[in-house]
């Protein structure tokens, strides 16, 4: 599911988890295996996760299962790290 860039925002926990009813650890599971999209550090103790991700996420559940593929075989969430040509600040 594309999203159109207005709408395009970030979900803190509470809203990821009544998005997809999942406890915190699970996410975290997933997260650190490379199965659900990376949280964005927005400071110190908050942390947030893009809602086009979380979407495509859920949307490539449910390709898997009408394809009958096995879980987590699709990842279209997953966007490419873009690199910019200047050098990071020491």
């Amino acid at each position: 599911m594309k999203l159109d860039p207005k709408d395009e925002r970030l979900l803190n926990k509470d809203e990821v988890t009544e998005r997809v009813k999942f406890v915190a650890q699970h996410f975290a599971r997933l997260e650190k295996s490379g199965h659900f999209p990376g949280r964005a550090n927005l400071g110190r103790s908050r942390v947030g996760w893009y809602l086009s991700e979380v979407l495509a996420w859920m949307d490539d559940r449910k390709k898997e299962r009408d394809l009958g593929l096995p879980l987590y075989s699709i990842a279209s969430w997953k966007i490419p790290p873009q690199y910019s040509n200047t050098p990071p600040k020491p």
